[in-house]
């Protein structure tokens, strides 16, 4: 969603901002003058941006340095505008004036227009209804029961679905997946962000001990990656191999941070 990538913008501006602040608290006094002479190029330096000409200066150092100096502050000047603004954009898309064009209608009207963008309500509702083919279990299968007889297939699975239950997150278990290179993949869980729309897949890799287990889950995120799913970006991995299991805090972490 639009958002989720403004918002990943806003962490690399502030990045930079911050990387070139503090440049400029240790770079040296004055400006860069370049002139060219035949094919040579002669550098001055300036006392403050009203001098006009400068002295020369031969120092190498000094003259990176002083490059440096205002690629920060044209970087540091630009970061800013543009935070500006997609801090803006971003409280406007919030407010979603384009769905509200629609529920901002009397009932009566809306029965009669086809709402372009739908309300993120809607495409909750849509995503809960719609059945996804699923793989089930196979006779002798090991299971845990969560509740209402579903099964999923360890006690780390079961943490995971009862922590997005608890969050209101909505979720498919094991749909089928089809990746853009035929792979037939059953995700652990199917997630949509309720606040962006986002649609996640969820792969909890709990043998990663195990030789044969590695080279599936090598080929699964080969698979998602085909798919341009990434983790981070669509995508969110947990492991563990039986002396390491996962950690209900790195659960509830995940959650806050890419799902709610």
């Amino acid at each position: 969603m639009l958002i989720n990538e403004l918002e990943k913008r806003k962490k690399q501006l502030s990045s930079y901002m911050e990387t070139c602040r503090k440049y400029l608290k240790s770079s040296p006094s004055g400006y860069l003058r370049v002139s060219v002479q035949g094919e040579q190029f002669r550098f001055y330096r300036k006392k403050d941006k009203s001098d006009k000409q400068g002295v020369y200066c031969g120092d190498r150092n000094l003259i990176s340095r002083l490059a440096k100096k205002e690629y920060a502050e044209r970087v540091l000047k630009a970061a800013q505008k543009e935070l500006k603004a997609i801090v803006r954009f971003i409280a406007i898309e919030k407010k979603q004036p384009v769905v509200k064009a629609f529920t901002g209608m009397h009932p009566g009207k809306q029965i009669l227009v086809k709402p372009l963008e739908d309300t993120m309500e809607s495409r909750i509702r849509q995503f809960n209804e719609t059945a996804f083919p699923s793989f089930g279990f196979k006779p002798g299968s090991h299971a845990v029961v969560v509740d209402d007889n579903h099964l999923v297939r360890s006690a780390a699975e079961y943490r995971i679905e009862i922590s997005l239950r608890k969050a209101g997150i909505p979720y498919k278990y094991e749909s089928l997946f089809t990746a853009d290179d035929g792979s037939d993949m059953r995700p652990d869980f199917m997630i949509m962000n309720p606040r962006t729309g986002q649609v996640f897949y969820w792969e909890h890799f709990g043998m990663i001990d195990r030789q044969d287990y590695r080279d599936r889950m090598m080929n699964n995120l080969g698979s998602y990656e085909l798919s341009g799913i990434f983790p981070g970006n669509g995508l969110i991995t947990t492991f563990d191999d039986g002396k390491h299991p996962l950690q209900q805090e790195h659960i509830d972490r995940i959650i806050r941070t890419l799902l709610t």
